[in-house]
């Protein structure tokens, strides 16, 4: 099979359980109902992750008044489409990031309440624990001109303008960790978090996931009274043979 048949087939599977796993969020605290005073924090690893993972979630909460924030760990800045663009194509992550916009706009989020982190697409475990990264690669650093402070998580919170982080596990575990700190969002501290499955076959995915856990567990140390909802879902099953076993995975 080749990549865009497989890419194609993906897309298929998830449409036949889209409506299921949002109606039914499952997390590691069980499926747990939202209310529209709750704050939700969608946190993907890419452009186009949000809308497969939680659209359904984010058009019902924002149209029963509630707050939605969503934050991408990185830019979606690799071409993944051979013939038709280079694999680290600088512009692509700028690209992806105002198609993100612009979904979440139809989905009613406006674009102050959207965060890029601009790390590096395809290579989030290699930041997260140290495993090197491809001298060729565009960016040394975070960035972003979308989004909250049209610029990268790290440099909005900053306030400095200029202040990006560069690719380091540490950098991006505090990235993470202040999208739960109500130092840096006011009086926002998600109750409800829809993100990855640790299941998922796609490296960045899992990275993702294991990345909030280790956020969470550093925000518990100081408060062990927050405890969120955490609704994981699978975007890429590791067997595609297999994919009726979704949900007994996620």
């Amino acid at each position: 099979m080749g990549w865009i048949e497989g890419r194609r087939r993906w897309v298929w599977l998830s449409g036949l359980v889209f409506v299921a796993l949002l109606l039914t969020p499952v997390g590691v605290s069980g499926a747990v109902p939202v209310s529209s005073g709750d704050d939700v924090l969608i946190f993907v690893a890419h452009p186009d992750d949000d809308i497969l993972i939680a659209a359904g979630v984010i058009k019902e909460h924002v149209d029963a008044g509630g707050d939605v924030t969503v934050a991408f760990l990185t830019n979606g800045d690799r071409c993944e489409t051979p013939g038709q663009c280079s694999e680290l194509d600088p512009d692509i992550g700028t690209v992806r990031q105002g198609e993100a916009v612009a979904a979440q706009s139809i989905l009613g989020v406006a674009e102050n309440e959207i965060t890029f982190l601009g790390y590096p697409n395809g290579f989030v475990d290699a930041v997260r624990y140290g495993f090197g990264l491809p001298p060729e690669l565009a960016h040394t650093e975070t960035y972003a001109s979308r989004g909250m402070g049209s610029t990268d998580w790290h440099d909005h919170r900053s306030g400095a303008g200029t202040q990006h982080a560069s690719y380091t596990g540490t950098n991006m575990l505090s990235d993470v960790e202040a999208l739960l700190d109500t130092s840096w969002l006011a009086t926002y501290r998600p109750q409800h978090i829809f993100t990855h499955s640790p299941h998922d076959r796609h490296p960045d995915h899992r990275v993702t996931y294991l990345t909030l856990i280790n956020a969470i567990e550093e925000v518990q140390a100081a408060d062990p009274s927050y405890q969120p909802y955490i609704h994981t879902t699978i975007v890429h099953v590791k067997d595609p043979d297999q994919w009726g076993l979704w949900l007994s995975l996620i």
